[in-house]
């Protein structure tokens, strides 16, 4: 794919109104130009939560960055489950993600940082969910991309069609140019089996020069991906230092250039590369300046707001937003901004069972919102002249 990054700088859109909330309140309502509704508190008063998940019946499953995973059944009290103990805040516990044979099988695989201030890497394990529990912990895996740096671990989990895992790995900030070395394992997606093992139909098995289960690298650290579900293309967010954001199509065995080339510059804004494209590496979609810090992202496949129906939401904590991009084939036509009165740092957005939009803020006491149709009230008539 040769395509040209197109640039973002300004967006626009209409707030009717915002209002801190309890849960099942009413947080925002927003008149949009192709769809207007409303955010519902669904569950506050979160500890430094990371990702949100769904059971096949809809309960909500939120993990928070100490090591925890709490369950909310549809009636009755959460759940809170510990996963692993002693977490760190930065880097901890990214998230939960179901089997593909779930009801069948009942795993749960979580990705987390774990390890000292002075060496900690990226671990992926699975366990048995019970409903009160997770039995039966087995280490799937565990990435070589040490670091002294807490952050930059990435660890988004996506399943693809095949049954095989996609396990983001980040760059480990300090660790910036072994991105372009896919001898190791910083700043890769990594594709592995169920049980963690490598599949042999990875593209760079037996290759010199690549570990066997990187998919694809030049990665600075991708928090959000999702499959197109039209397309079954990876779609990616992954950040820039400042400025440099992007939106990439992951395909197996490509490049994707950090930080060899990128459109952002150092936070204390020095030049990494003089280069935004290099021979071999693969252009973003679309790339932010200044930053909105992408943490997630989601199709949206619900039925509530037929013109958002393949459009891209993307959760933005510097920009402390939601972002809708509408798409045309492979190209990003529009951005939109639509929760701009919200202010508050989104750390994930996911579609529920039932093709509801759900959104995960983590600033102050994290809560879940619900995106709901909503109908605004008629505008006032003007009185007539006597």
């Amino acid at each position: 794919m040769n395509m040209k990054a197109i640039f973002a700088s300004g967006l626009v859109c209409l707030v009717a109104g915002i209002a801190t909330a309890d849960t099942g309140d009413v947080v925002l309502q927003a008149k949009l130009e192709q769809a207007n509704f409303q955010l519902v508190s669904v569950v506050e008063g979160l500890d430094k939560p990371s990702k949100i998940a769904f059971l096949p019946g809809g309960e909500l499953l939120v993990t928070e960055s100490t090591g925890e995973l709490i369950v909310h059944p549809r009636n009755g009290e959460p759940v809170t489950i510990t996963v692993v103990d002693d977490l760190p805040e930065q880097g901890g516990l990214r998230g939960v993600s179901l089997h593909p044979e779930f009801e069948n099988n009942s795993l749960m695989y979580f990705c987390y940082g774990q390890g000292s201030n002075e060496a900690n890497q990226p671990r992926l394990i699975r366990g048995t969910f019970t409903g009160a529990s997770i039995e039966n912990v087995e280490e799937l895996f565990v990435a070589d991309s040490v670091s002294k740096e807490l952050g930059h671990i990435s660890c988004r989990m996506l399943w693809l069609h095949d049954g095989t895992l996609l396990v983001t790995l980040g760059d480990r900030y300090y660790e910036l140019e072994q991105a372009q070395n896919p001898a190791n394992l910083y700043g890769t997606v990594v594709r592995l089996n169920d049980d963690g093992s490598t599949p042999a139909d990875n593209p760079f098995i037996n290759t010199d020069g690549f570990r066997p289960e990187v998919w694809a690298w030049g990665i600075r650290n991708t928090q959000g991906a999702d499959i197109h579900p039209d397309t079954g293309q990876v779609w990616s967010a992954d950040h820039g230092p400042y400025g440099g954001d992007e939106i990439n199509i992951l395909e197996r065995g490509k490049n994707y250039g950090w930080a060899a080339a990128t459109y952002g510059i150092d936070y204390d804004k020095t030049i990494i590369s003089d280069k935004t494209e290099i021979p071999g590496a693969e252009p973003p979609l679309y790339y932010w300046y200044p930053s909105i810090a992408p943490s997630s992202v989601a199709f949206y496949t619900g039925s509530e707001f037929p013109k958002w129906r393949g459009d891209l939401f993307i959760g933005a904590m510097a920009k402390r937003t939601v972002l809708r991009l509408e798409l045309m084939d492979d190209r990003v036509i529009r951005v939109e901004d639509v929760t701009p009165g919200l202010n508050i740092r989104i750390r994930d957005v996911a579609m529920s069972p039932d093709g509801r939009l759900h959104i995960l803020t983590d600033h102050g006491d994290g809560r879940v919102l619900r995106v709901e149709p909503w109908e605004p009230p008629p505008e006032p008539m003007e009185e007539a002249d006597d």
